[in-house]
């Protein structure tokens, strides 16, 4: 559902495309993969986008302006040196992010035609005018298959947990006391960060719980919801340094993870399954879906009254 990927520099520059006309459909062509499904790897610990910001004046005025996108909605990913020596060119900063390939996996590295004829067809470098020719790009769809399980559940969202800054679980049905959703604790814990922790919420449905002596519905009270809630995932959260807040509503209807980087629609919520054949597709959002589903779970918004709302830190 999120893909990283390596840029090099020159995939910014006009001189390095056969021409500006070229480099404009690149960089077209690039802008919304990069901005809705993509990690940028930010090579040297940062040092990658310092050096493509620095001087902004030098690169193509739609490269200037993703640039400043990519910075504005934190895609880059800070990714350790992997070289002895900072890079001072182009081809470096290819092999900075091949050797970072070699010791953490990324999707691909994307460079101009010239750095990327010094690498074999097979390899990992790829020409920004050959995108459709490799597996890897072809291969990234908006949606995915899989069993609904926990590990299946957070092998999926890897990149998304580990460096979202916000994450927020949409499913009417959360609940620790429930089987099926007695592993979610999972995906919250794979969150933690040896850093600054992201913004957590569980957004979820008050409905009824069975039916009281006179057939009528039970609907537990918000604060017996939220005993259960710190009984089951208090020590969890605190141990991996995390705060989540959760939401009650009157209304929850569709599933989703809304993050800064993707925002994904689950059908059957993060309910797991005993059987293992049973698969569940996840659709990611555009852009304008993704902000408009979290815009709806605002409690500013007053688009669904707000019947409970708590914090576990």
């Amino acid at each position: 559902m999120l893909a990283e990927l390596a840029l090099v520099p020159d995939i910014f520059d006009c001189a390095c495309h056969s021409s500006a006309e070229a480099c404009d459909i690149h960089l077209n062509y690039l802008k919304e993969p990069l901005l809705n499904e993509v990690l940028v790897r930010d090579l040297r610990d940062g040092g990658w986008s310092a050096f493509v910001t620095k001087d902004l004046g030098r690169w193509h005025p739609k490269a200037k302006e993703l640039i400043k996108q990519l910075r504005k909605y934190v895609r880059f990913r800070q990714f350790p040196a992997a070289l002895p020596e900072e890079p001072d060119n182009n081809a470096a900063w290819c092999c900075e992010a091949v050797k970072s390939h070699e010791i953490e996996p990324v999707e691909g590295v994307i460079a101009c035609p010239d750095i990327a004829a010094a690498y074999d067809a097979r390899s990992i470098v790829c020409s920004v005018d050959k995108l459709t020719s490799r597996p890897w790009w072809q291969n990234r769809g908006s949606s995915a298959r899989l069993a609904r399980t926990t590990n299946e559940y957070v092998k999926t969202l890897r990149l998304v947990l580990a460096y979202a800054n916000s994450l927020m679980f949409i499913d009417p049905h959360i609940d620790p006391l429930a089987s099926h959703y007695a592993e979610f604790i999972r995906l919250l814990v794979a969150a933690r960060r040896n850093s600054v922790s992201p913004l957590i919420e569980i957004h979820r449905k008050h409905f009824p719980e069975g039916h009281d002596s006179f057939g009528r519905p039970y609907y537990p009270l918000p604060a017996e919801i939220e005993e259960r809630f710190r009984k089951a995932w208090t020590s969890d959260i605190q141990t991996s340094g995390l705060s989540v807040d959760i939401f009650i509503w009157d209304q929850v209807h569709d599933r989703y993870l809304i993050s800064n980087l993707i925002g994904v629609s689950v059908p059957y919520g993060f309910a797991i399954s005993k059987d293992p054949t049973e698969l569940t597709t996840w659709c990611r959002l555009s852009r304008k879906d993704r902000d408009d589903v979290q815009r709806e779970y605002d409690p500013a918004a007053k688009r669904h009254g707000l019947i409970h709302h708590f914090r576990i830190s």
